[in-house]
């Protein structure tokens, strides 16, 4: 494979002057090294109906990975496998925006708009991606259009709740640009029970992000992104007490420059990167006043090579400085790693398959193993490719883990372990009724050494220890059935999740949760669309179920299933070069309650009504 198909992946082309840039740089490194992975690819359309929402929002109803939301606008995080939420990284453009302190990622404050394609790489991949990449990795990319343009989305709901965005497209000569802007408020006030509302639950989030895409030549070319997000939030309490205290507010500031240079032969990345993330906690009544900030820095080299037509050589270097200053460490804080990895990567007629290993080093006293990957796909039929990978993985503990006050631990080792999985993609065309059918069927098996988990400690202050080995595994589906019509068409995807997350082994004399279900993992979880589009019409039908879900390490106590239906109608009016859609939607529809955080009930029926704008330029 020359460098010709190279940039055909990532959407470059490397003999004209002006290019297309479809997805982040980092896309030719996810997509080349990920033989055997499952990856999946949020329905753009969908992004663009429903972009004011949260990304975990679309996440929760589009694919297998778990949403644990305490409430509309509180802390929303991702489960993928059985995992927690520190073992699911979200990437934006190539840069891991898990927040240093915490290791993971707050999903209610990342309003949907601010990535034009949204990706879910499934399982371990350390050793492409670092630490944390243990379960999956969210892939969050922005792009630039070839043409000027401009999406503006207003949407009111119930509760009082606002929401708005703008995403504008600019291109000039060798320039091309994107600035987008959003804007979420809500008093979240709705009803618990026949007497109760929410208290203390309202939320306002904004913010900004842009790009810039500068050709400097035939071969090169300089491409940045800039990201300011600032939200506010009144934290409720649980629903039956009286007192409610708690206020946040989280501050960032994301960046990240890359250059590229290319030819046929080889391909070279130079990547840097400066994040800032603020939260500042208030409880006046538990007199609870933190005030944290972290500053990271990152560069990243990449250097591709082709060895022959068919195989390509990696060779990379990353490194992460970060800074944390916070009155609940022993003074400010560092966390420095440098990691190399190299591999390769082959595309034969029929069978694709690569091969990549990974060693890092951090200033903490932790023993970071080797981590590696081998992967391979075989296209046996012209319907069906098989798949098979197998994964070495690591994370590091948190800087809370190593530094909280009185309760961090510098002696923590690394999660690690290994994991397998294989299964087979299969699209079948049915061309008699101009239909096609496809199918995705995942198992995998993984066991996680030294898992990290907070226990109470003997001041009564929680401590971070390892304590167990865990064993998940499972079956994933993704389904979908297309069938394109005279003026439009329907398409019905399903995705399941049946999976097993155990504790097998425990530092903790006579522990009573070994051999049972990790709490907060459901073992069924099964999310469905189904979109019927016909000409300026369109309807969007979602569907989710979640099993029993544990609440106690002994299994002993549960929240009980849920199912939610949401539905939305639209109609477009075309003029010209202006569009205009109004829709309108009701979530919860069947009025269900339900709490997928035990003591956190969710809305019930709720309702919304949406504009949006779409101008395009004459080109």
């Amino acid at each position: 494979m020359s460098f010709r198909l190279f940039s055909q992946t990532v959407c470059d082309t490397v003999h004209l002057q002006t290019i297309d840039i479809c997805a982040s740089p980092s896309e030719f490194k996810r997509t080349t090294f990920q033989a055997g992975k499952k990856n999946q690819n949020l329905d753009t359309g969908l992004i663009k109906v429903l972009n004011v929402q949260s990304i975990g929002d679309l996440l929760n109803y589009q694919s297998a990975v778990f949403i644990k939301n305490y409430t509309p606008g509180s802390i929303s995080s991702a489960s993928a496998r059985g995992g927690s939420a520190q073992q699911t990284v979200v990437m934006w453009n190539g840069i891991n925006i898990n927040h240093p302190m915490l290791g993971q990622l707050d999903f209610s404050q990342i309003n949907s708009s601010v990535a034009d394609n949204i990706q879910i790489e499934y399982g371990a991949s350390s050793s492409l991606w670092g630490s944390g990449a243990v379960n999956g990795i969210i892939h969050l990319n922005n792009s630039f259009k070839q043409q000027n343009s401009a999406n503006v989305v207003y949407r009111y709901g119930s509760f009082n709740t606002h929401q708005s965005s703008g995403k504008f497209y600019f291109n000039a000569l060798k320039l091309k640009s994107y600035l987008n802007a959003y804007w979420n408020q809500s008093d979240n006030d709705y009803k618990i029970n026949d007497t109760l509302k929410l208290k203390n639950a309202s939320f306002l989030t904004r913010g900004i992000n842009g790009g810039l895409l500068y050709q400097l030549s035939h071969n090169q070319h300089l491409q940045i992104h800039s990201w300011y997000h600032i939200g506010e939030r009144n934290i409720p309490n649980n629903y039956f007490m009286s007192k409610y205290a708690s206020h946040q507010l989280d501050e960032s500031f994301r960046n990240v420059a890359n250059y590229l240079l290319q030819n046929e032969k080889w391909k070279l990345e130079i990547k840097g990167a400066y994040l800032f993330d603020r939260i500042n906690y208030t409880d006046s009544t538990s007199k609870i006043f933190s005030n944290s900030k972290v500053h990271t820095f990152q560069t990243e080299e990449i250097f591709y090579k082709n060895i022959n037509t068919s195989t390509q050589f990696v060779l990379g270097h990353q490194w992460i400085f970060n800074y944390a200053i916070t009155s609940n460490y022993n003074g400010d804080k560092q966390l420095i790693r440098n990691s190399i990895f190299s591999g390769f990567s082959s595309q034969l007629k029929k069978l694709k398959w690569n091969v990549l290993l990974r060693k890092e080093w951090a200033n903490i006293q932790s023993n970071i193993p080797i981590t590696g990957n081998i992967g391979a796909e075989w296209i046996t039929h012209s319907y069906i490719t098989l798949k098979a990978q197998a994964s070495y993985f690591y994370r590091l503990p948190t800087l809370n883990d190593l530094y909280w006050r009185n309760s961090g631990d510098v002696h923590l080792k690394p999660e690690s372990g290994y994991q397998y999985e294989g299964g087979f993609v299969a699209k079948f065309p049915i061309k008699d009724i101009r239909s096609e059918f496809g199918i995705e069927w995942t198992m995998f098996n993984k066991i996680t050494n030294n898992w990290i988990i907070w226990l109470p400690g003997g001041n009564g202050q929680p401590i971070p220890a390892n304590i167990a080995q865990v064993w998940s595994r499972g079956t994933e589906t993704d389904n979908y059935w297309l069938i394109h019509l005279n003026s439009g068409k329907i398409k019905w995807s399903v995705h399941t999740a049946y999976i097993l997350s155990t504790i097998e082994k425990s530092t903790i004399p006579n522990d009573a949760s070994i051999g049972k279900q990790l709490i907060y993992t459901p073992r069924y979880n099964i999310n469905s669309t189904l979109q019927y589009v016909m000409r300026h019409f369109s309807a969007f039908y979602q569907f989710q179920y979640v099993g029993y879900r544990f609440v106690t390490s002994d299994n002993l106590q549960w929240l009980d299933p849920y199912s939610v239906s949401n539905l939305m109608l639209s109609y477009t009016f075309d003029f010209k070069r202006l569009q205009l859609s109004l829709s309108t939607g009701v979530n919860n529809l069947f009025n269900k309650r339900y709490m997928i955080i035990a003591q956190r009930p969710m809305p019930g029926r709720n309702y919304f009504i949406q504009l949006q704008w779409q101008l395009k330029s004459k080109n």
